[in-house]
């Protein structure tokens, strides 16, 4: 049997675009970066996506360019150094509500099972954990979850 769709459902398909979506991946790992900006680009076109190898410069690009027009979703990977993934959440827990509220958090790692002692206000912040490499069905999940929209 073969699967048809209507010229409409085609173009709902392919014209299916998440121009109010900003994700800013920060991670040091340059490889990573460029991976999940391919997994970001392929699954929420339109999408501006910016990549990050260090925590404190996305941070200051976040507080230094809010939009009331933008949701941040943030690809977020714990070990870093000089700034790691909780630093960037603490400070990003003090930032103006209008400039917090708008960042939505995926904690991406190889090693949650070392930092799930760490209680702090701040990883109130994190809305979905997931664990490296990065695989497009679990951000493809994780995305779903957040804004309730399938990808």
């Amino acid at each position: 049997m073969q699967n048809i769709y209507s010229l409409d459902q085609q173009n709902n398909l392919l014209s299916r675009s998440y121009p109010n979506i900003r994700v800013i991946v920060i991670d040091d790992s340059v490889l990573d970066v460029l991976l999940h900006k391919k997994i970001v680009a392929h699954h929420l076109p339109g999408s501006k996506v910016l990549g990050f190898h260090e925590a404190s410069k996305a941070l200051e690009f976040i507080m230094q360019n809010h939009d009331d027009n933008y949701q941040n979703l943030i690809l977020l990977d714990i070990q870093m150094p000089v700034m790691d993934g909780y630093e960037f959440l603490a400070r990003l827990h003090t930032c103006e509500p209008k400039v917090k509220d708008a960042c939505k958090i995926v904690m991406i790692s190889s090693a949650h099972s070392e930092y799930s002692h760490i209680k702090h206000p701040s990883t109130a912040l994190i809305q979905h954990k997931l664990p490296k490499p990065l695989l497009p069905a679990n951000f493809k999940d994780a995305v779903k979850s957040i804004y309730s929209f399938s990808i």
